[in-house]
């Protein structure tokens, strides 16, 4: 149901230590089609997050529960049978549901459900809160889904699972979600819409959530999903060279997706994290050949924490970054 909120504030993450809890506040490259180049952001680069960012904020976003239907799809996109689901959304503060916003799809990793973001980790809604309340990033809304189908599918570490979501994303759950909240579809869900509103649209996950960006986002939904954020995984935990990831990802770049550019995918993980091998491996082979479509500080980015494990201390602050760069 279409609630409350949306707020504008200015400040900069230079004095990002100085907030007080909030309650103040390409188809390949074409340069003569981009837009001016923007400075690159200012991202965080070592964990934890700061402090402050956890503090209630006076201007809270509300967390709602959404339910929808969608089938159980096999890796061809036939599904039969229908389930009921659930997904958590944040709206932000002040939200106006006249207005239109932005949408940040959001995946929990491996035997997770949809409520691992938004409820059991407690810091999340808070930093957004202070991210928007503050003008660090532009308030949007913050869809937490599962890519599992039922209770007997938790926690099963199944890469299909990570593939086939492609078609409840794009079949079932952003034409639901966009339908009842205020986004850039205006109630308008048809392929064409969404396809027309794809800068509008983010997916970000961690672990296998991270693959699901990579194989269910990047590779099955460019077309209405300009935005890949990409933590602490890679295509596949046995693509130990990179290299099956990496020639999807050419061939969606160079052809099923080519009118499609990325407009931004970040990709971030740490030097003790046990999802590193893989994702690196990808990286340096993307980072290094497809330098017509994806050109680092520009709409593609690689940032290695010190230290960084694969857990939420890590994760709360790719989201952070993710936020610094989606939507513009």
């Amino acid at each position: 149901m279409k609630r409350i909120n949306k707020i504008l504030c200015t400040l900069s993450t230079t004095i990002l230590l100085s907030l007080s809890g909030c309650n103040n506040k390409t188809s390949s490259i074409d340069s003569s089609k981009q837009e001016p180049k923007r400075e690159p952001p200012e991202f965080l680069t070592s964990l934890p997050i700061p402090s402050e960012l956890k503090k209630t904020c006076e201007k809270r976003g509300t967390l709602e529960v959404f339910n929808y239907e969608t089938k159980v799809y096999d890796l061809d996109g036939n599904g039969t049978t229908t389930v009921s689901k659930q997904a958590e959304v944040y709206l932000p503060y002040g939200y106006d549901d006249t207005g239109n916003y932005n949408v940040l799809y959001l995946m929990h990793g491996g035997g997770e459900d949809c409520h691992y973001w938004l409820t059991k980790e407690k810091d999340t809604i808070p930093v957004l809160d202070n991210i928007f309340a503050n003008g660090i990033a532009e308030p949007c809304i913050v869809v937490a889904p599962s890519f599992y189908t039922g209770t007997s599918s938790s926690g099963q570490i199944n890469s299909e699972i990570t593939d086939v979501f492609r078609y409840e994303f794009r079949y079932d759950l952003v034409p639901n979600i966009e339908k009842e909240y205020a986004t850039y579809c205006n109630g308008d869900t048809s392929i064409d819409n969404l396809i027309e509103t794809r800068e509008h649209r983010g997916f970000a996950g961690l672990s296998m959530g991270s693959m699901t960006s990579i194989r269910s986002a990047l590779l099955g939904n460019l077309d209405i999903c300009a935005y890949i954020s990409s933590m602490s995984g890679g295509y596949d935990q046995n693509d130990d060279t990179g290299e099956r990831g990496y020639e999807l990802i050419r061939e969606a770049l160079n052809e099923t997706f080519y009118d499609y550019p990325i407009k931004y995918w970040l990709n971030q993980n740490g030097t003790d994290d046990i999802a590193l091998g893989p994702h690196q491996a990808l990286h340096n082979l993307v980072i290094t050949n497809l330098t017509s479509y994806l050109v680092e500080d520009e709409n593609y980015k690689w940032i290695l924490f010190p230290g960084g494990q694969h857990n939420f201390d890590a994760w709360l602050v790719h989201l952070y970054n993710t936020l610094l760069v989606f939507f513009y």
